[in-house]
C-alpha cells in the first residue's frame, strides 16, 4: 500500500513538471549541478557521480522507447556483426544470455542453427513473439543448471559473462560437454574511461551495472580465459569492451 502511494505521489510530480517548459526544466537541472559542483569536495563530486547514475538509466530507458523497443546501440555499434561474421552457414550456435533475442535471430537469418538461453522468462517470451525461424529456438533455463542436449559449433557470451561469479568453471563446463569450434565473447573494460577509476576511490559503485561481478582490462580478460583452458585467438577492443574469439586449448578444456 506504502509503494502504491509513493508511485502515484512520483506519478503526480513527475506529471506536474511536465507542464515546466522544457527551458525552464533544463535551467533547474543545471543550477542542481552547479549547487553540487560548488559544494565541499569529494561529497560535491560523489553527489554529480550519483546524478549521473540515475541520468545514464533514464537515457537508455529514453532511446530504447525512442528506437520502439530495441536499445539503439545495437545499431549503432554494429556489434551483431562482429558474431554474425565469425558464425558459418550450418553450424550449431548456443546464445547463451540471450535477452530479448536480437542478436541470437540475426546468427539464425547467417544460416546458423540457434538456441538462444535465457533467465528471464520474461525476455524469452518477449523473444518468442517477435522472432521466428525454423533454425531457431528460445530456451528458458540457467546456464549453470540447465541439462542441455546436442553439441555446439559456437557458444556466444555477449555481455553476459561479466554477471556470473563462476565464470572460470562455467566456461570450462561448456568446454568439456559440448567441444566448440570457439567462444565469442563481449564484455566490458574497466579502463574504459578516467571516471571508473575515480569512482574507486571515492568508495563509489565503478561497475557500469550493478549486477556485474567483475569488469576487465585485455590483460585481466586473457588471463582469466587462460585460467579456463582456453586461449584468445582475436582480441578488439571497442566502444570500451572486448569483443573475442576464443578457444579451446585442448579437447579437455
Amino acid at each position: 500500500m506504502i509503494i502504491r502511494i509513493k508511485e502515484l505521489i512520483w506519478s503526480l510530480a513527475v506529471l506536474l513538471c511536465s507542464l515546466i517548459p522544457a527551458v525552464f526544466r533544463r535551467l533547474v537541472c543545471r543550477l542542481v549541478f552547479d549547487v553540487e559542483a560548488r559544494r565541499h569536495q569529494p561529497q560535491g563530486l560523489k553527489n554529480l557521480f550519483i546524478i549521473d547514475d540515475v541520468l545514464r538509466w533514464q537515457i537508455d530507458a529514453a532511446a530504447t522507447k525512442f528506437e520502439k523497443g530495441i536499445h539503439p546501440k545495437h545499431r549503432l555499434t554494429q556489434y551483431h556483426k562482429y558474431f554474425v561474421d565469425r558464425v558459418r552457414v550450418g553450424e550449431t550456435v548456443l546464445d547463451v544470455g540471450c535477452g530479448y533475442g536480437d542478436l541470437t535471430d540475426e546468427l539464425a537469418a547467417k544460416g546458423a542453427h540457434v538456441t538462444g538461453i535465457d533467465i528471464d522468462i520474461r525476455r524469452i517470451e518477449i523473444a518468442k513473439e517477435r522472432y521466428s525461424r525454423p533454425n531457431l529456438s528460445f530456451l528458458h533455463g540457467d546456464i549453470l543448471t540447465t541439462d542441455l542436449k546436442g553439441r555446439f559449433d559456437v557458444i556466444v557470451i555477449s555481455n553476459v559473462l561479466e554477471h556470473i561469479s563462476a565464470r572460470i568453471k562455467m566456461l570450462r563446463d561448456l568446454g568439456k560437454v559440448f567441444h566448440p569450434r570457439c567462444f565469442l565473447v563481449r564484455v566490458p573494460m574497466l579502463d574504459r574511461h578516467w571516471s571508473v577509476s575515480m569512482r574507486a576511490e571515492l568508495g563509489l559503485p565503478h561497475f557500469i551495472d550493478p549486477t556485474h561481478c567483475t569488469e576487465y582490462t585485455a590483460e585481466s580478460f586473457c588471463a582469466e580465459m587462460k585460467g579456463a583452458g582456453l586461449k584468445v585467438v582475436r582480441l578488439s577492443v571497442c566502444w570500451g569492451e572486448i569483443w573475442s574469439e576464443v578457444a579451446c586449448i585442448s579437447a579437455d578444456v
